[in-house]
């Protein structure tokens, strides 16, 4: 009993103190979370992007800009946190999985330029962010537009093999009613 009394009396002797360790605690623990979630980061490269995002498949959101001859999409990336002044440099983000062909820049130009998108990234290329766009992969492969590249043996991710398998189904499909690139023009 004694001892809770002497503890009680260390304590209000040193309010002050305390407070201020807890305080320092507490601002060290929000400037680490802070760092890890990176609210205020604009991603302008493929590198910029952290490992942990790439590896843990993080929702990154953004608006394509432009889209380039190869199907590659200029997007302006949105931090969680915007602040004003901030560059406006664009990310380059590859539609993982697919080789676009034909009128598929057509399609991507007058479909997906202009709007807000939600894009996660699997791979860091040197020229582009490589991810996974779920919505328009399917459909630029379903109308024949693009068709379905080798599956990456370096990638083991559930979330990366059911995507994969749901572009095969969609080719398959497309290519039994000779659709886009499946035409056969005899």
């Amino acid at each position: 009993m004694a001892a809770i009394n002497d503890l009680s009396v260390v304590m209000d002797e040193n309010k002050r103190g305390i407070q201020y360790g807890l305080y320092s605690a507490a601002l060290f623990g929000l400037a680490v979370a802070l760092r890890s979630v990176r609210p205020f980061k604009k991603f302008s490269t493929p590198q910029s992007v952290p490992s942990s995002f790439v590896k843990k498949h993080v929702t990154l959101h953004g608006r394509v800009m432009e889209v380039e001859p190869s199907g590659e999409l200029k997007v302006d990336h949105f931090p969680i946190w915007p602040l004003p002044g901030q560059s406006s440099s664009l990310l380059s983000v590859q539609i993982d999985s697919i080789q676009t062909v034909g009128l598929s820049t057509a399609w991507l130009s007058t479909v997906v330029k202009g709007s807000k998108i939600k894009f996660q990234p699997i791979a860091v290329n040197d020229n582009a962010l490589s991810c996974i766009r779920k919505n328009v992969g399917l459909q630029l492969v379903s109308l024949g537009f693009a068709s379905v590249k080798p599956i990456h043996t370096s990638l083991k991710s559930k979330l990366y093999l059911k995507y994969y398998k749901e572009l095969l189904a969609a080719e398959d499909k497309a290519e039994k009613k000779k659709l886009g690139i499946w035409n056969d023009k005899d």
